[in-house]
């Protein structure tokens, strides 16, 4: 950090911080909460203009944090409240918050992407992704994503983008193999829409199905002018 300030009182067990500064090679960070002890609820209000993944190494022990490198400024607005001393379900988050996040060029895992926009939000029962719009030199990805302990898993993709992009973040072989027969150029179309609504984002519990336009492609070699497809994903 090149700068860090911070203003605070404390009175009858309430904890007021009025000023949280923090400047780095980036930008700057500043954040205002208050806490009244013993309660469950710190209120807070945030926005950032510094290294995210940086400061998220700070507080959270995740390799994939190390794998993104921003080459602009990442800009994060939060606000709302974290639970303190409440044990949550696996996979959700000791929070009520809503934000925004709109950083420029960035690059993880040797990609290099052109820009992340999105509206995110979280409670203890789940988390939602509105509006995500991540561009790439080849295209486009649009997204809304929700998974709710109750309410179960859905998500609203449109794909105008090489998929080969996400090669280096897919784990499972059988996924990139199936992927790396598609080859495409700069003369390429990509249009694929797809949804799911199911209890769980395992697969055979949440059926996706969609459809997709593709032209100028090629499939194991071969050159198609265009491919139009109903397709649907269950299982195996």
């Amino acid at each position: 950090w090149k700068e860090v300030v911070a203003e605070a009182e404390y009175e009858g067990g309430f904890i007021d911080m009025k000023r949280l500064h923090l400047r780095d090679h980036l930008g700057v960070l500043d954040a205002t909460a208050t806490w009244h002890m013993g309660a469950e609820r710190v209120r807070f209000r945030l926005t950032s203009s510094a290294d995210l993944p940086g400061l998220a190494r700070v507080f959270f022990d995740n390799d994939q944090l190390h794998e993104v490198v921003f080459y602009e400024a990442p800009h994060l607005a939060l606000e709302g409240s974290l639970f303190v001393g409440r044990t949550q379900p696996e996979g959700m988050v000791p929070a009520e918050v809503t934000g925004r996040l709109d950083c420029g060029r960035f690059g993880s895992r040797g990609e290099i992407f052109d820009s992340l926009s999105l509206t995110l939000g979280a409670t203890p029962d789940g988390f939602f992704a509105r509006d995500v719009m991540l561009k790439h030199k080849t295209g486009t990805l649009a997204l809304h994503l929700m998974k709710h302990r109750t309410l179960g898993f859905k998500y609203d993709l449109r794909l105008g983008m090489d998929p080969n992009v996400f090669l280096p973040f897919i784990p499972t072989p059988k996924t990139r193999e199936v992927i790396q027969r598609f080859s495409f150029d700069e003369t390429s179309f990509i249009d694929v829409r797809m949804s799911c609504a199911g209890a769980s984002t395992n697969l055979r519990e949440c059926p996706s199905s969609g459809h997709g336009v593709v032209r100028n492609l090629r499939y194991k070699g071969v050159f198609f002018e265009s491919v139009e497809m109903d397709l649907a994903f269950l299982g195996d």
